[in-house]
């Protein structure tokens, strides 16, 4: 599973929401942006501010690596 950047990223509300959610840097969240997944080793973080903003990440924002 890969978690796409797009989606979850408009889930917090924007680059700069995501960005301030999870402590990262304003280009750090950009690049996942442009990149469109998020990396691997990132995901319990962004997993977990989710979850502490009580956001709801539904199947748009996963993706099967199963192509």
């Amino acid at each position: 599973m890969a978690l796409l950047a797009k989606p979850t990223i408009k889930k917090f509300g924007g680059i700069r929401p995501c960005a301030r959610a999870g402590g990262w840097p304003v280009s750090t969240v950009q690049s996942w942006n442009e990149a469109g997944v998020i990396p691997y080793k990132r995901e319990a973080e962004v997993l977990a501010a989710a979850r502490d903003g009580s956001l709801a990440l539904g199947p748009d924002c996963f993706s099967s690596n199963e192509e």
